[in-house]
């Protein structure tokens, strides 16, 4: 359920558990020329969100995306995570903002969002 804070409070079960789908991917220039200077060794850089729908509100998380100059390697952009999940214990606790990034990043790192932004390339 959505709180006044803007957060959909869930596990992380339950957040894994949701039917989530690519909505959205795209390049993006200035995102690339600011990793670039970063030292970020990116060819191609953008945005991905993806959306679920719990029975009241949308489930949404987006990730900033690079791929490497020599086009093999993806990776996510350094502090490019946003959603609008908060993590919680099975009882209700919050588990955190960086709890909740560190977990997200992981089930990105499990997902299979890579193909969509190949096409990009």
């Amino acid at each position: 359920m959505s709180e006044p804070d803007g957060y959909i409070r869930l596990t992380y079960d339950a957040f894994c558990a949701l039917p989530m789908r690519s909505h959205l991917a795209w390049q993006d220039s200035e995102l690339l020329n600011e990793l670039r200077q970063q030292g970020v060794p990116a060819g191609v850089a953008g945005y991905c969100e993806w959306v679920s729908r719990l029975p009241d509100f949308p489930v949404s998380i987006g990730w900033a995306w690079f791929i490497s100059e020599s086009g093999e390697d993806f990776g996510l952009a350094p502090g490019g995570l946003s959603c609008n999940i908060m993590l919680c214990t099975e009882h209700g606790s919050d588990l955190g903002a960086h709890a909740t990034e560190e977990l997200l990043t992981r089930w990105l790192a499990s997902t299979p969002w890579k193909p969509t932004t190949r096409r990009l390339h």
